[in-house]
């Protein structure tokens, strides 16, 4: 292994263990769990102190390594996440958002240009969740948009016919 191979492999190594950090430091809270992630924080920045110490045995930077705009985040979301549990109330108020999106189209007209509508601002917004979901999981926003468009006619079509199936159909 050449001493560039050598420092990218330890740079690399480095960036994770500074990004595994900082993600377990925003799961640390007053929770029995928090604990954990305290813990698991503090052997990841260990981690991180042995890489840095490879990197500079080789006379290669190892400081200012800060998180990554992914564990940034996915740290954030975290953050968000412990904001609207179900016991601040604001979870309920994002899935009355979410599922305002089919209604608002029978405010304004009806019959089968509701329906139409109806579809595609649901399948709009499915394919903007799916694509903003790339924001985290580096995959391709396209292919995201399309899983969660998908996903939005897979399960109302599974569940009409489990329903239809029963004799319990909405009609």
């Amino acid at each position: 292994m050449t001493r560039q191979d050598e420092i990218a492999l330890w740079g690399a190594s480095l960036q994770d263990e500074v990004d595994s950090a900082h993600v377990y430091r925003a799961l640390t809270d007053d929770s029995p769990g928090g604990a954990l992630y305290a813990r698991l924080a503090e052997a990841e920045e260990r981690h991180a102190a042995i890489c840095a110490e490879r990197l500079r045995a080789l006379d290669a930077r190892a400081d200012d390594v800060a998180p990554s705009r992914r564990a940034r985040i996915l740290a954030s979301l975290r953050v968000a996440a412990r904001a609207s549990s179900p016991r601040s109330g604001v979870a309920s108020g994002r899935a009355c958002l979410g599922a305002i999106v089919p209604i608002v189209p029978y405010f304004f007209v009806g019959g089968s240009t509701a329906v139409v509508i109806s579809a595609f601002s649901s399948a709009l917004a499915l394919f903007g969740i799916g694509a903003a979901i790339t924001l985290v999981t580096a995959t391709s926003w396209i292919r995201s948009g399309l899983r969660q468009v998908g996903c939005g006619i897979v399960a109302p079509a599974l569940t009409y016919g489990v329903g239809r199936l029963l004799g319990i159909a909405i009609g």
